[in-house]
């Protein structure tokens, strides 16, 4: 580790002085947690008195706290021109950077704080967010990851460390290690509604479906007015075969989704179409199955879905019509002309048949 650098200020002012001065006010007001006096006062300073470029870094400190990151952001990079090593003004103009949606600007500050201080673990947190708005791949993801684990190695005891590293987990799709950090956010926070959600989505992918089942209803419990939960839920009572249970989450998801999201239509519909087809109902599957035609018509799979459904109504020139729209889109499926030349043959259309 470099050695860290240790600024002494100038003294502030001369015993000689009757009036004290407007920088040592705004300390005076910034140490009182005073900070909107405290930046009146650091103004007036740089007006009117012999410029301490110290006020810069407590003015910049000030803006910090009252959460203003522009002018922080100005005032950091001001005292950095005069003390171009400052290791504070880099982590705190890192931090205003990131809160301005800056990652690359604060990635860059956030690499010159760690060099000087590379054990204080909101650096590598603040960092890892850094990579983590930014990731456009699974390198930066990876990065963010790493930090996340360094800040953890220095500070076990922060929920929040644990949860964000298990956000990139989840996006790295490591679900068996998104549920053991999720396990410590919801140990130390029970109320903490999305760790439930990315615990239960892990689970439901691993195959531990009665677990995410309870996170999901624990979620909904939470904020019962979710429609992506509802649906996961009834996604995972249908890897159980449970399709009464099923169809009820995802009619609750369809009445709460977003009706112009047409992959929550998609998804939503086809969820409950397959759901109604597993318990027989071939009428009400086809019905939801319209849905999804109308706004995917470049996938064959609802088509051969719904073709199944008109196959065991025995409507087959429906069924026809369906699972030839369905080959025309993909024509390696063995199934699609299986049930084509079956829907033929009943309607004894036996040249076809063949």
């Amino acid at each position: 580790m470099k050695k860290l650098l240790v600024l002494l200020f100038v003294p502030l002012f001369s015993f000689a002085q009757q009036e004290v001065s407007h920088l040592q006010l705004g300390l005076d007001f910034y140490e009182a947690d005073l900070f909107d006096k405290s930046i009146i006062e650091f103004n007036t300073s740089i007006e009117t008195e012999t410029t301490n470029n110290d006020v810069y870094y407590f003015r910049g400190r000030s803006y910090y706290q009252t959460d203003d990151y522009i002018n922080a952001e100005i005032d950091f990079t001001t005292y950095l021109r005069f003390y171009p090593e400052d290791t504070a003004s880099f982590f705190y103009r890192g931090y205003s950077r990131l809160q301005l949606l800056k990652y690359k600007e604060s990635l860059s500050d956030f690499n010159q704080y760690i060099e000087y201080v590379d054990d204080y673990s909101n650096a590598y947190y603040d960092r890892a967010l850094c990579y983590y708005y930014m990731s456009d791949n699974k390198d930066t993801l990876l990065l963010a990851e790493q930090d996340y684990t360094k800040a953890i190695e220095l500070d076990s005891d922060r929920s929040s460390y644990y949860y964000y590293r298990g956000k990139c987990r989840f996006e790295l799709y490591d679900y068996e290690n998104v549920i053991p950090d999720m396990d410590f956010v919801i140990e130390n926070n029970p109320q903490d509604t999305f760790s439930y959600s990315y615990r239960g989505y892990s689970y439901k992918v691993i195959g531990e479906y009665e677990k995410a089942i309870e996170d999901f209803t624990t979620y909904l419990s939470l904020r019962p007015d979710n429609a992506v939960t509802y649906y996961n839920r009834g996604d995972t009572y249908q890897s159980l075969e449970n399709y009464l249970l099923s169809v009820e989450d995802l009619s609750m998801a369809i009445a709460l989704m977003d009706k112009s999201d047409s992959s929550d239509v998609y998804y939503y519909y086809f969820g409950r179409a397959f759901s109604y087809y597993r318990m027989g109902k071939y009428r009400l599957s086809i019905e939801d199955y319209n849905k999804v035609i109308e706004v995917s018509k470049t996938s064959s799979t609802p088509l051969y879905n719904r073709g199944l459904g008109y196959y065991y109504i025995e409507n087959y020139p429906f069924a026809i019509v369906d699972f030839n729209k369905a080959i025309a889109l993909d024509s390696t499926q063995l199934d699609y002309y299986y049930y084509l030349g079956e829907s033929y043959y009943f309607s004894e259309k036996y040249d076809l048949a063949k």
